[in-house]
């Protein structure tokens, strides 16, 4: 348990190594990106923390990355017989294709949204279909070198046949970004236009860093702020209070259940995340684990 701790405490640490990662172009997320009000007296850290996973966690596509895509080849699903490919056609978004046996008709098509994960390793995609996002059938997967190429998505490889019937909510993604979407019918509907895929910020483990500036700015001009910093902040808190920073997205369970009527996304950092969520944990201790289940 306490190496497990150990792992997930990294996040009050900035490397300076670069982190390796798979060839996805670092883009502009918005006119406000990641760390932008930390930017004046936190720079360097700025600067580094957005080439990390976690500033990475979620990605629009930028350009060249349909070109990239296509050249990750083909797979085919184990024991269904359905293949699936990106594609690119007269300059639109890449899209999932999907085709099945030695047709070449394509049976399904689906239009990537975004990006998803680290991209250490591998990277996901969200497609749109039917209005409604739903986690993309493939992955690109770094190999030897760094050179890319697709594998089927993990759901679809664990349970083949799943196709596009994943799908993408408001809880799966509030541990990828410090900006949900606005909340949609069905749950999984496509963002509405203007919302940017955008990473895991300081906001969402250091709160309310805009007030932070303020409260620095007044400081450093000789005025009395008003209150305590509204910065949150690890060093200092307990060992249960420092570990529910990071068990909001690596305590995975195997259910979750919120306590608080009508609450989305991650609670607050520095709150007890019991007190917000109760998590099932399975009873006895297995080899197996989960996606982000570092704190299990």
């Amino acid at each position: 348990m306490i190496a497990s701790i150990a792992c997930v405490l990294w996040l009050w640490a900035v490397p300076g190594d670069p982190v390796p990662e798979l060839q996805v172009p670092v883009v502009a997320r918005s006119q406000e990106p990641i760390g932008a009000a930390c930017l004046d007296c936190h720079a360097d850290i700025v600067d580094t923390y957005r080439q990390t996973g976690m500033g990475r966690a979620l990605l629009p596509l930028a350009a060249g990355d349909g070109q990239r895509l296509v050249e990750l080849g083909e797979v085919e699903e184990s024991g269904t017989g359905f293949r699936y490919r990106f594609e690119v056609t007269d300059g639109q978004r890449p899209r999932v294709v999907e085709r099945w046996g030695d047709e070449d008709q394509v049976i399904t098509a689906a239009p990537v949204a975004f990006q998803i994960g680290a991209g250490l390793f591998d990277r996901a995609f969200a497609v749109e279909r039917g209005g409604q996002l739903w986690f993309g059938p493939l992955e690109a997967m770094a190999g030897d070198g760094g050179h890319e190429h697709a594998v089927m998505a993990p759901a679809h490889s664990m349970d083949p046949g799943v196709r596009f019937t994943q799908p993408i909510t408001r809880e799966c993604l509030g541990c990828h970004t410090e900006r949900l979407p606005e909340q949609g019918y069905p749950l999984n509907a496509v963002p509405a236009q203007g919302w940017v895929p955008t990473g895991i910020g300081c906001t969402v483990c250091h709160g309310d860093v805009t007030g932070h500036v303020d409260w620095r700015e007044a400081d450093l001009a000789g005025e009395a702020p008003a209150g305590p910093d509204p910065v949150t902040n690890a060093p200092g808190r307990s060992l249960e209070e420092r570990v529910s920073f990071c068990a909001r997205c690596h305590l995975q369970g195997d259910a979750r259940i919120a306590f608080i009527r009508g609450e989305r996304g991650l609670p607050p950092p520095g709150d007890d995340l019991l007190a917000h969520l109760g998590v099932w944990v399975a009873a006895e201790l297995t080899e197996e684990i989960g996606f982000a289940s570092q704190v299990e």
